[in-house]
């Protein structure tokens, strides 16, 4: 009579196989939501586009850029380092202070190639 009215699973067995269902559904969304922070959207044209980027491969917009004070690559969206807690200068206030236009890369590549010709 026992073997018919026996639980087909102790409490122990219920509980552990509830709880081993929870970590599957705790470890996909945590996949998710990994997968979601590393997908970032360019600020110029708003493609998506992976953290790792430098640049937007879709209208070329830098993306990152080295610290001025350690040097290591920083989001140009970020005003202070994360890496030293400087504040951030960016490019454009340079030239704003110096009192010229900012060069476009353009007219730096024409100045290295004729820099190299020189030094030749």
């Amino acid at each position: 009579m026992y073997l018919l009215a026996r639980p087909r699973k102790t409490l122990s067995q219920e509980s552990s196989l509830e709880v081993e269902s929870n970590l599957d559904i705790l470890n996909e969304i945590i996949d998710e939501r990994l997968q979601k922070s590393q997908i970032l959207h360019c600020p110029n044209c708003d493609i998506q586009i992976e953290a790792e980027f430098t640049q937007c491969p879709n209208c070329h917009t830098e993306l990152k850029h080295d610290c001025s004070h350690c040097e290591r690559e920083i989001r140009n969206t970020w005003d202070v380092c994360p890496y030293c807690q400087k504040k951030q200068v960016k490019k454009a206030a340079i030239f704003q202070k110096l009192g010229t236009e900012i060069p476009q890369k353009v007219e730096i590549e024409k100045l290295s190639t004729t820099q190299n010709k020189s030094d030749e």
